[in-house]
């Protein structure tokens, strides 16, 4: 045997791990001559380094993944930061759990997207009871950053006592009956628990309600029902009685009652957000509200907006442009104060959480978890069209700048009641 790498390991196999958090490439050839015959193979191994940054995900699963049912695995978890065991986790049918694909569009490309439901609550992201995990396969973004970028940011624009919902992003390597899969994003399903909403309360007259948007036919108009389920009676009747309030209302009911619905603090949020990263999906929005909508099922309590699928945004060659959904449209023409508002929030945000230096060093924090793992994904997916993932990082910054820049030559002709 001989090794490219003896530091790491021997020629006669022994391992050291290296320095650092960087995983390192080893050849190990093994050469068989019998004095007649010489034959040579060569094994690459990839060794972990001392800090391992992001955890490991072992998925074993006797059938193939699916997408139009679920299948029965055993799922090991490796923890970032230790060298512990792993724990062991078991999503089955019986107890109505399994592992299958998921999404739509992300679906077709060769690295697809998937998610399990453990039959007990995995605690992988949280203490909380939750059983479903999604793996995001990060295709439109080779950066692996911009989901979580924007969520991070938008839960950044709350408080304590005015929060901003989004679901948690962080970031694993998959592998599958011990092959290699790839880099994911691991991420909360939206669902009651990450919001905080006890659908079991008793003093709910109704369940908590979680509506998503959905533009495949033939759903629902412009929304497709998440949480509850139908034995919960006619769930969708307060979402279509929001749309037609915020598509028909005449202007005079939109300005008394809107408040009274909509977080409209939350909604100004969004709408930022939105600009800020180009969230083009479903652009030119046709429709009275885009994205999650969410309600405590508490009668006094009003709607307000969850953010999702940010992966293809903050793209540098976009030429940058005002968007609004038919409720952002109807905002900015007949709401009181809107646009005044909206300009407000921003300069608020610009001296804090969106200070361009503050953004960069978040995206730099990034960059140092998972900088050392994304070429093995690229080299397994071939996705990053020839560009190193400190080139798409950089094309981020870029267009993270500039985005804000046009933000604000935008809005500052938007201070005015």
């Amino acid at each position: 045997w001989s090794s490219s790498k003896t530091a790491v390991i021997a020629d006669d196999g022994r391992v050291t791990r290296p320095p650092g958090n960087r995983p390192v490439a080893v050849r190990m050839t093994a050469t068989i001559d019998d004095g007649m015959q010489t034959h040579a193979k060569t094994l690459t191994f990839r060794v972990m380094p001392e800090r391992i940054n992001i955890p490991s995900i072992m998925i074993y699963a006797r059938q193939r993944v699916q997408k139009i049912r679920r299948i029965d695995a055993r799922i090991d978890y490796y923890p970032a930061l230790t060298n512990s065991s792993p724990r062991v986790l078991w999503a089955t049918q019986p107890a109505r759990g399994g592992l299958s694909h998921r999404g739509n569009t992300s679906y077709w490309r060769p690295k697809k997207l998937f998610s399990f439901r453990t039959d007990e609550p995995h605690h992988i992201m949280d203490t909380s009871r939750a059983r479903h995990l999604q793996f995001i396969n990060s295709m439109e973004d080779r950066t692996l950053m911009k989901n979580r970028l924007s969520y991070d940011l938008f839960r950044a624009f709350g408080t304590d006592a005015d929060p901003r919902y989004a679901p948690r992003v962080e970031w694993a390597e998959i592998f599958v009956n011990g092959m290699y899969h790839g880099l994911y994003e691991i991420c909360e399903r939206v669902d009651e628990r990450m919001l905080g909403l006890d659908r079991d309360d008793p003093g709910l007259e109704y369940p908590p309600l979680i509506y998503k948007h959905e533009t495949v036919m033939p759903r629902i108009p412009n929304m497709r029902q998440k949480r509850p389920s139908r034995r919960h009676g006619y769930f969708i009747k307060p979402y279509l009685e929001l749309y037609d309030f915020l598509k028909n209302s005449p202007t005079d009911r939109f300005k008394t009652e809107f408040e009274e619905r909509f977080d409209l603090g939350g909604a100004i949020d969004f709408h930022i957000l939105l600009n800020l990263s180009q969230n083009s999906n479903g652009y030119p929005f046709p429709y009275p509200t885009h994205d999650i909508l969410a309600h405590s099922g508490r009668p006094a309590d009003r709607f307000f907006i969850v953010p999702w699928d940010f992966g293809r945004t903050f793209k540098p060659s976009w030429e940058w442009r005002w968007m609004a959904n038919g409720m952002q449209r109807r905002l900015r023409n007949e709401y009181p104060g809107y646009r005044g508002r909206l300009h407000e929030r921003w300069s608020e945000l610009r001296n804090d959480v969106l200070d361009v230096c503050r953004l960069i060093d978040t995206i730099d924090g990034y960059a140092d978890d998972i900088q050392n793992y994304v070429q093995w994904d690229y080299d397994r997916w071939q996705y990053n069209d020839g560009k190193s993932h400190d080139e798409w990082i950089s094309d981020l910054k870029t267009a993270l700048t500039d985005y804000v820049e046009n933000m604000d030559d935008f809005l500052k002709d938007w201070n005015y009641p």
